[in-house]
């Protein structure tokens, strides 16, 4: 095998020199809804939605149990007003990823939907459900509710 000489580390240099100024130094990929952008494609959706007047209530008992993509299909390709309707905001359950429990990872789903909708153009609206959490024990699940159906928050 020859062995490697100035000149070859120079023009491999060079070439990673070259490509790394090529390639953006921002390289994540970041969804832009359409209404950021002001252009024909946002107007075009505009126009669209003025010729419905129809809905699409979607309805779910936990954050992430929504289906973002057909929420966005019928409020930018049919036009419809989209609406969705979670039970709890998932304050019972579990955080793999980080420290929040209870009332703090109510807030962190919380902002995980609306940052989902900016970018499906749904409208939330929370009910009142008790998230008492399926991921303890049946002991734990029988004491939270013993007819095993979600309970309304007190008033």
């Amino acid at each position: 095998m020859p062995r490697p000489t100035l000149r070859s580390f120079a023009r491999v240099a060079g070439v990673a020199l070259l490509l790394a100024l090529a390639v953006p130094a921002h390289t994540q990929y970041r969804f832009q809804p359409v209404g950021e952008h002001p252009d024909q494609a946002a107007l075009g959706l505009v126009l669209r939605q003025l010729g419905s007047i129809g809905s699409l209530m979607m309805t779910t008992a936990h954050p992430d149990d929504e289906n973002n993509a057909l929420l966005a299909r019928y409020k930018f390709r049919n036009g419809v007003r989209t609406t969705l309707v979670t039970a709890t905001r998932g304050n019972g359950g579990q955080n793999e990823i980080g420290p929040e429990i209870f009332e703090s990872l109510a807030v962190l789903r919380t902002e995980e939907l609306h940052a989902a909708h900016r970018v499906d153009g749904a409208e939330q609206y929370f009910a009142r459900a008790v998230d008492f959490g399926c991921g303890g024990t049946a002991t734990r699940s029988s004491r939270t509710t013993s007819t095993g159906s979600a309970r309304s928050a007190p008033t």
